[in-house]
């Protein structure tokens, strides 16, 4: 072999190594992105969940504090009750679950003018288990898909957003109702 032949040789040779490298970085790119997003959506709804725990025990220590006499406690005639503010976060989690996070249908029902203190708290557990049963349930690709949510396109995570807002904003309101009642709300659940 002459020196152009070895030099033909070794440059072929440095090509197929700098393509066998290229190959593998961008096997691990791709990998890595994958990995990436499919941990990064596990994290994000284990730690929605986690939250969502806590928001559960919050909203039943709250419903606890009211003594059964002030379940239909009205602040105002026009305003829902304290018991209809409790069935009304979970009537919209089930609602939320159902129609935007993929659930089955929710059979548990529950009139909140008539309601019981015993009768709600079983009510609004059921529905925090449906919810958390519905979004374990969905893979990231679910969670991450774009849908028309009352005249706005979100994804499924945007879709948990708002029910945290809303469970809060109503469970919100029925601590206002326990103050006006003479109550002191439970201390916030933080984690």
């Amino acid at each position: 072999m002459n020196c152009e032949e070895n030099s033909a040789n070794l440059n072929f040779i440095q090509q197929s190594y700098i393509l066998k490298k290229s190959f593998i970085i961008t096997i691990l790119i791709i990998f890595s992105g994958w990995f990436n997003s499919v941990v990064f959506a596990q994290v994000e709804s284990a730690e929605f969940l986690t939250r969502w725990a806590s928001s559960e025990r919050y909203t039943l220590e709250v419903l606890d504090k009211m003594p059964e006499s002030g379940i239909q406690f009205k602040v105002d005639s026009s305003a829902m009750s304290f018991g209809e503010q409790i069935a009304h976060i979970g009537k919209t989690i089930t609602m939320l679950s159902k129609n935007f996070l993929k659930a089955p249908s929710f059979t548990f029902q529950i009139d909140p003018a008539n309601a019981s203190k015993e009768q709600l708290k079983e009510y609004i557990s059921a529905c925090y288990q449906y919810s958390v049963e519905t979004i374990n349930q969905l893979s990231n690709k679910d969670l991450e898909e774009i849908i028309p949510v009352m005249g706005t396109d979100v994804n499924r995570r945007q879709v948990m957003a708002l029910m945290m807002d809303h469970t809060s904003h109503h469970r919100g309101s029925a601590v206002v109702y326990l103050r006006m009642y003479g109550i002191d709300p439970p201390i916030f659940v933080r984690f």
